[in-house]
């Protein structure tokens, strides 16, 4: 019986080990307080990693067919699988990151956003603050906006906004709060405050299951300011989102406004949005 080559065994093992590289980062962050940067870092290598053994895999099989290797070719055949699975699971990560802003705090209402309450002293000591419009790579991106190399679906947006460089210093200036509402409208221009014919303690009540039904842990319902907060923590990291859901009375029945603010991280890669958008189709 002919055995497999060290070459073709070796690049097994390596497939097993960049599978474990890619779980290993982010439960080593989210359970073992492993910093975030290499639990990142460690995503990217897992990628490059199992892109690498998938390309040197198909190579190997060609040449084992070739040979009639049959051992060889089952291993390479398992190899391929295993090295595939870090570049299905990053790539639309990283498509996701090079097609939307760098922002973390989407509204359907951008002018007067709803504020959070009971989630305040929840978020003690997160990097991201709760002020409208802080955290954006604004100041880099206003003063450097014809070099960098942003989405081209918004490079024609940034090019017409004036010059705010000179008054971006200061987090709580009104700019900020324009700025990210100038970004959220070009990026989500969908993302809009929700008309509803319910009275305000029926549209909280609905906003808590609609909530609850998308896997959020409800932090607080307050009928009598019309506010419903609740996070989400994601799987694998651990990361939290905030959601606050604001009630406002009409005429007629209701507005639904939703917020939804990462804890941590410049950009969201779209899943506030997408966590926004969700809610208002399902309530």
């Amino acid at each position: 019986m002919n055995q497999s080559k060290t070459s073709t065994r070796l690049l097994l093992v390596s497939a097993v080990i960049i599978l474990i590289i890619l779980a290993g980062g982010p439960l080593g962050y989210k359970y073992f307080m492993v910093p975030m940067m290499p639990s990142l870092m460690s995503l990217v290598l897992a990628f490059a990693g199992g892109l690498l053994l998938l390309v040197s895999a198909v190579v190997m099989l060609f040449i084992a067919l070739r040979q009639r290797l049959l051992k060889d070719r089952n291993l390479l055949l398992i190899t391929m699988v295993l090295s595939s699975v870090p570049v299905i699971v990053m790539l639309p990560q990283f498509i996701a990151l090079l097609s939307v802003p760098p922002i973390h705090d989407i509204t359907t209402d951008t002018v007067n956003p709803p504020v959070f309450d009971a989630i305040v002293p929840l978020r003690a000591g997160a990097p991201n603050s709760l002020v409208y419009g802080s955290g954006l790579l604004a100041a880099d991106i206003l003063a450097n906006k014809e070099n960098i190399d942003y989405p081209q679906a918004f490079k024609a947006e940034i090019h017409i906004m004036p010059d705010t460089s000179d008054i971006l210093e200061n987090e709580s200036n009104p700019m900020h709060a324009a700025v990210l509402s100038y970004m959220q409208s070009a990026a989500y221009p969908h993302i809009r405050s929700l008309d509803t014919s319910l009275g305000i303690a029926q549209a909280v009540s609905r906003a808590e299951t609609v909530l609850g039904e998308q896997g959020l842990d409800i932090v607080a319902v307050n009928a009598e300011k019309g506010l419903v907060e609740a996070t989400e923590t994601s799987f694998w990291f651990g990361f939290k989102n905030d959601v606050v859901v604001r009630v406002t009375a009409l005429d007629n029945g209701s507005r639904i406004d939703v917020r939804s603010v990462s804890r941590m991280g410049i950009s969201d890669i779209g899943k506030n949005a997408a966590r926004i958008e969700q809610f208002l189709q399902a309530f």
